[in-house]
């Protein structure tokens, strides 16, 4: 009855191929749905950081709305209010703010309501 035991435990080789597939079908299903679009947001928000320039309205990622007045290697100096100036780091910038596509977009969803 022992060596009934020990025949039974044994695996063929082929089972050790057949038990990976699993796992490495569930790695590229999360690379798909995760990791590859976070990696192209990350991207479009460093192109579109390189892209602004002195004059353009921003929205920091606490929620701060201000005009950039000086842009160096790692700062912007953003003008919050009237004579008020900050510094923040060049990854803090959440978005580029457009007034008028702000209101149009606004004025959507009105019209959908």
């Amino acid at each position: 009855m022992i060596s009934i035991a020990y025949a039974a435990d044994a695996a063929p080789a082929g089972s050790l191929l057949s038990s990976f597939a699993p796992l490495v079908l569930i790695l590229v299903v999360f690379w798909f749905l995760v990791m590859r679009p976070q990696q192209q947001k990350y991207k479009r928000h460093q192109e579109m950081v390189a892209q602004l320039k002195r004059g353009d309205k921003i929205i920091t990622s606490s929620g701060i709305l201000g005009k950039i007045t000086k842009v160096t290697d790692q700062f912007f100096s953003v003008e919050i209010a009237d004579g008020v100036e900050i510094q923040i780091e060049k990854g803090a910038v959440s978005a580029q703010y457009d007034p008028a596509a702000a209101a149009q977009e606004k004025a959507q969803q009105v019209e959908k309501k």
